[in-house]
């Protein structure tokens, strides 16, 4: 009678694991049974999870089997887990780790992808992003300029700019003049104490201050004397 039941148990056996279990995740036992075969122990105080069944019952998130229907319940997780349950995608304010769990952006993030404060993607409501620092501040840094949301780089010299075409500030020392930074003043135009090339006295071809006394050359047709561009030599001066 022993042997002659055997072919009926192989056979039961047989039709479960072909009639829907999935085949990477289960394996027969002695009682014609089917059950998802343990690859790794159940995380600390979820011993519960040791034994998992694989089933119609399963989450859609979940890989491998489950405890339960829920999608904390999976034996493993299809895409990636975020605080013990299983989830399609991570959302906004986390990122995927290589480990597949969602955590936590740094700072003002609204999408990163890693922890550290220069890897957000994208930043919160009321927040800048700046384009090749990976950052979100309130306030944009020296060289930037707030546009559509984002830090803006100013290009070229600028330290501080509306735009890139016109600069407010130049850093190392350079002059601003008509919003561009320049290393001397053009014709015309002095350096001032704040580093922006000032303009000279109309009569004045180059100065050393704004004043009709400051100028150090004239323009065509006229004379320098004592500072001053004049049109005729004062009597007893010769040019």
């Amino acid at each position: 009678m022993f042997l002659c039941s055997i072919p009926i148990i192989f056979h039961s056996i047989l039709d479960q694991i072909f009639s829907g279990s999935s085949p990477n995740a289960t394996y027969a036992t002695a009682d014609g049974g089917i059950v998802a075969e343990p690859k790794e122990s159940a995380p600390p105080g979820r011993e519960d999870l040791n034994n998992y069944v694989e089933s119609e019952v399963c989450h859609s998130q979940c890989s491998g089997g489950c405890s339960g229907p829920g999608p904390d319940m999976c034996r493993a997780c299809t895409h990636y887990r975020l605080e013990g349950e299983c989830v399609e995608s991570c959302p906004e304010g986390t990122y995927a780790s290589e480990g597949g769990d969602c955590l936590g952006c740094s700072g003002h993030c609204a999408m990163c992808s890693g922890p550290a404060q220069n890897q957000c993607l994208a930043c919160q409501t009321g927040y800048l992003y700046v384009l090749h620092l990976g950052l979100c501040v309130e306030v944009c840094p020296e060289g930037y300029y707030a546009g559509n949301g984002s830090c803006l780089l100013c290009g070229g010299l600028c330290a501080e700019c509306t735009n890139p075409g016109h600069c407010l500030r130049c850093s190392h020392n350079l002059l601003l003049s008509n919003g561009s930074c320049l290393t001397t003043c053009p014709e015309g135009f002095f350096e001032t104490q704040d580093n922006t090339c000032g303009s000279c006295f109309p009569q004045c071809r180059t100065c050393v201050g704004g004043s009709s006394a400051d100028c150090a050359s004239c323009k065509p047709k006229s004379f320098l004397h004592n500072g001053k561009c004049v049109y005729r030599c004062p009597k007893g001066r010769s040019v």
